[in-house]
């Protein structure tokens, strides 16, 4: 089950950077390079049988390539990072939802709204670089949007403010991810984020997905727990 949670992760990364024309691939693993230093700026889809430490080592530390490797509940791997001086620097949680546990009453969902035009293109961009703090650039999402049945991106508006930000990514094995779920920092405690998550969770539903994924935070999980989320694996970023 986990496996669907980091395909879906993964093929969004790879989606964002092949249509900004910042994917790089090998026969060792895939990295995300923007231009200007921004998100997503990883590596990740490792092959652990083949990769050679020593040279991705080098090529980090002369920034060639981003210094963070994601790595989904591969124990070897973890063990020869940390073996070449690599240090976890972050973990989320792998979370599955059954799809037909979704309640199919609309509810309102009237602060919600798709986003279509280049200013809401920017106010999403505005709202995510703040919630997540860092740079997301108007252009990484402009360049996404046309691309209609495979991302949705959406805002949320509080006291004529747009102040909360979610999208959802169909992958290429009919999986529906949950991704980039934020709001601002003082409009937290409000209920935004269930409102933002819920409408997500009715969007992804006409794609007649088996089951909805995401990654979580610890803080998180225990949110996304509630609303039926299960935990099925971690995702580890290692760095130099």
């Amino acid at each position: 089950m986990k496996s669907k949670v980091f395909n879906n992760l993964f093929e969004f990364w790879g989606f964002v950077a092949d249509k900004n024309q910042f994917l790089f691939k090998n026969n060792q693993y895939y990295y995300s390079l923007p231009k200007n230093g921004s998100w997503p700026k990883t590596i990740f889809k490792i092959d652990s049988k083949s990769i050679n430490l020593n040279k991705l080592k080098s090529k980090i530390t002369i920034d060639e390539i981003p210094n963070s490797i994601c790595v989904p509940d591969d124990y070897f791997l973890e063990l020869i990072l940390k073996d070449s001086n690599f240090y976890l620097k972050s973990e989320v949680k792998a979370m599955v939802l059954d799809a037909q546990s979704i309640a199919n009453k609309n509810e309102n969902f009237e602060s919600v709204q798709r986003v279509k035009t280049d200013k809401e293109v920017k106010l999403f961009s505005k709202i995510a670089s703040k919630s997540f703090r860092y740079n997301i650039p108007f252009e990484i999402f402009k360049n996404l949007i046309k691309y209609s049945n495979t991302i949705e991106l959406y805002i949320q508006k509080y006291k004529n403010e747009y102040v909360s930000c979610g999208l959802i990514f169909i992958d290429e094995l009919g999986n529906v991810g949950l991704h980039m779920i934020g709001t601002l920092e003082n409009y937290r405690g409000f209920g935004l984020g269930k409102i933002m998550t819920n409408k997500l969770l009715f969007e992804a539903k006409k794609y007649s997905s088996n089951h909805i994924v995401l990654v979580a935070s610890e803080s998180g999980e225990k949110i996304y727990s509630k609303i039926g989320f299960q935990t099925y694996g971690v995702l580890k970023t290692f760095a130099l």
